[in-house]
């Protein structure tokens, strides 16, 4: 926090920012204050949330782990002003992203079954920057190959599902 005060008082309006960032939108400086109002890093925050909602095997809530460590770093050691930092705020609009997919996930039995999840993947794209940025280039061989995978691992996936299942029985 004592880094982060000075940081919070120089907040500057950025009528200049991306238009993909709505700078009147800002989540940055409430989120880094809720981040930080203990006095831990944004790393220790980030492990805290995860144990509180059964998170720590679910790799895609684990991205907040990376996510907040370059927050950390911006802030304690490159002396970046994450709070008037356009790469900062897309940074914190992922994490921030993220906490509202997991919100009604409490323990590992609400995100590991697809069909009970309490998942809600698709608030990623709404809070998230770089998803609008990211419309305007599609690579159609890439995406068909993205796509083609993502198939074949679900199938596979439920194939395990099905053998675990009449193992267990």
């Amino acid at each position: 926090m004592a880094v982060l005060a000075p940081l919070l008082r120089g907040y500057q309006e950025k009528p200049d920012w991306p238009p993909y960032l709505a700078a009147a939108d800002r989540i940055g400086p409430t989120y880094l204050l809720h981040i930080y109002q203990h006095g831990g890093l944004g790393v220790e925050y980030g492990m805290s949330w995860l144990r509180a909602r059964g998170l720590e095997r679910c790799e895609s809530a684990n991205e907040m782990l990376h996510l907040l460590a370059v927050v950390d770093q911006l802030l304690l050691f490159d002396d970046v002003d994450v709070v008037n930092s356009s790469g900062a705020e897309i940074l914190l609009r992922r994490c921030y992203g993220l906490e509202r997919v997991f919100e009604d996930v409490h323990c590992e039995a609400d995100w590991v079954d697809s069909e009970t999840s309490k998942m809600t993947p698709w608030l990623l794209e709404r809070y998230d920057a770089t998803s609008l940025l990211g419309r305007a280039l599609r690579i159609p061989a890439v995406e068909k190959t993205v796509l083609r995978e993502t198939r074949r691992r679900s199938q596979f996936d439920k194939c395990l599902e099905r053998l675990r299942a009449s193992a267990a029985q």
